[in-house]
């Protein structure tokens, strides 16, 4: 009887390599998988590589700001932290020296009293008071008394400019009374003072003479007109014009007078021998009553007085039979008849 065992044993050894047949196969295929899987990995990563090369920049950054847009954003704490640590990591700079930091610097201009002192005749040249009046201020701790004397101007010129045009309008209308006024008001130091003073002048100049004119015009013996005109004048000329006309045009009216106490007092003075004050109460008796009697009563004064002068002019005024009566008193005298007939 066959034995079983060698049957087994081969069936047994068939069935171990018809099943291990498989599995070595497999075993053998796995590092060319593998190697294959490597393979294409390794392309993958070129293309890749290659096709970020050939893409444009604005391309790379389009397609980055989804990925920057998905990172966080670092808040101000973490920034100040950074830039804290930034700066303690990093070595600490040599602060310069004060002489070195101001060498460093450029160098500041440095502003004379000359030339505030231009900028602010620049401003009196403009007429721009306002500005002198700042620019004094700063002149005057550097030169006080050209501050002071700029400072001045600036205060008085910007307090005669309504005076100015107030001037000029009065002018305009002829009104001489009223620039007068406006005259007296201005700065005489102003820069404007000569030349509206010489416009003044002209003006004033021409009323004295039409008004000159117009006394002229209106005298007479009572002189009633012509009072009448300066009455009126005062209200519209200044007081400089009125005495100005009248100089040039007087009138002088007889003066209102009582002869008669005039004559008695003059012959209390001739009975005192005071015979200047008697003489001049008798020629003022004379003009107020211009009569023969009164003046032959001089004629003896001026004799006494020995004024052969005013003797001989009473003389050729009298009549002969009273220079007669008198004559005797002018030669005791020695104010002789030939004297007195000298031309």
């Amino acid at each position: 009887m066959p034995q079983a065992t060698p049957f087994s044993t081969t069936l047994l050894s068939a069935a171990t390599v018809s099943s291990g047949a498989p599995q070595l196969a497999a075993t053998r295929r796995l590092p060319f998988v593998l190697g294959g899987l490597v393979i294409a990995g390794a392309a993958t990563v070129i293309a890749l590589v290659l096709a970020n090369q050939g893409s444009s920049p604005r391309s790379r950054l389009a397609s980055d700001e989804p990925i920057a847009s998905a990172r966080p954003h670092p808040s101000a704490d973490t920034i100040e932290g950074a830039a804290v640590a930034s700066t303690a990591s990093q070595p600490r700079a040599t602060q310069p020296t004060e002489p070195a930091a101001a060498a460093a610097a450029p160098p500041q201009p440095q502003i004379t009293a000359g030339d505030l002192e231009a900028e602010c005749r620049r401003y009196a040249a403009d007429r721009k008071w306002d500005a002198l009046a700042q620019c004094a201020g700063k002149l005057k701790p550097l030169a006080p008394k050209r501050a002071a004397e700029l400072a001045t101007r600036a205060t008085e010129e910007a307090r005669s400019a309504p005076r100015i045009i107030g001037l000029e309008a009065a002018l305009r209308d002829d009104n001489v009374k009223q620039a007068k006024l406006e005259l007296d008001q201005i700065w005489a130091g102003s820069v404007e003072y000569p030349r509206l003073k010489r416009a003044y002048d002209l003006v004033e100049a021409h009323a004295i003479d039409e008004l000159a004119a117009q006394l002229d015009h209106a005298k007479s013996p009572s002189c009633d007109e012509y009072s009448q005109l300066l009455a009126k004048q005062r209200f519209v000329s200044p007081i400089r014009v009125i005495a100005e006309a009248t100089r040039r045009t007087p009138c002088a009216a007889p003066p209102k007078c009582n002869p008669d106490a005039l004559s008695q007092k003059a012959l209390e003075h001739f009975s005192a021998n005071e015979f200047v004050e008697s003489l001049a109460l008798f020629d003022a008796a004379y003009a107020c009553k211009p009569t023969p009697a009164l003046l032959q009563k001089a004629f003896v004064i001026a004799c006494n007085l020995r004024d052969a002068a005013r003797a001989r002019s009473y003389w050729k005024r009298l009549p002969p039979p009273l220079a007669a009566q008198a004559l005797p008193t002018c030669v005791r005298n020695d104010i002789t008849e030939a004297l007195l007939t000298a031309p």
